[in-house]
């Protein structure tokens, strides 16, 4: 079965278990409904808002979270959040589980599945004498146009994502900046330097280097030119 077909199935299904429940679904609500079993893609608010545009539909907005919230409570979404806060609604198919890649530099994500890790996980569960029901995988990091595109050319160390490993290029040279580049020199952090964000939020970063922990603010983290590394 194809998954425009297995969507349609599960689409009827849907609003057979919504009026077996009493809930009554008029024409805004359906036409939502199914847009979200009409796409593979995770979705989110502004995502049904773009189909109400480009439809010309009448829709408010409550009806919007109505529909995302009837499709999580009866069990045919599962509610996401990725590293942009943004909430995104995907899929719920029985008896199919599978596992996300989000890459944090163009917010693309892949679902994988690993039958290894999903066995280890089992193995691990039962070592440690407990009863697993379920689980959730998420790997941040960048996909692999991103990383290519990031590791052919130096960027600022303030634009580098918690997680990611870098080595330090050099220390911009201008001469406003002479103090932040003596203070950064003071800290260690030379061309060679070699090091993985820890946090980067708030204006502030992270660095776990030497297993110490430097922090920086914005001004100095954005005076050091780094690549990133595997």
């Amino acid at each position: 079965m194809n998954h425009h077909t297995k969507h349609k199935y599960i689409e009827q299904e849907c609003f057979s278990l919504l009026a077996q429940s009493g809930v009554r679904v008029n024409h805004q609500l359906r036409s939502l409904i199914e847009y979200f079993f009409s796409t593979d893609k995770h979705i989110s608010r502004q995502d049904l808002r773009y189909f109400i545009q480009e439809h010309n539909l009448e829709i408010d907005e409550s009806v919007i979270q109505e529909a995302l919230d009837l499709l999580v409570e009866y069990g045919f979404a599962l509610k996401k959040s990725f590293d942009n806060e943004v909430t995104l609604y995907e899929h719920l198919h029985l008896d199919e589980h599978h596992d996300h890649f989000y890459c944090t530099k163009c917010g693309s994500i892949k679902e994988f599945l690993s039958p290894a890790l999903e066995q280890l996980q089992i193995e691990e569960s039962k070592k440690q004498g407990f009863h697993a029901f379920t689980h959730k995988l998420l790997i941040y990091g960048l996909c692999q146009n991103c990383f290519e595109k990031s590791s052919r050319s130096q960027i600022s160390l303030a634009n580098v994502h918690s997680g990611g490993k870098f080595r330090v290029l050099s220390i911009k040279k201008s001469p406003d900046n002479n103090n932040l580049r003596n203070k950064i020199h003071s800290l260690g952090i030379i061309p060679g330097y070699t090091g993985e964000i820890i946090t980067n939020h708030s204006g502030r970063l992270v660095v776990a280097s030497a297993g110490g922990r430097i922090a920086l603010n914005r001004d100095l983290s954005s005076q050091i030119m780094v690549k990133l590394e595997n």
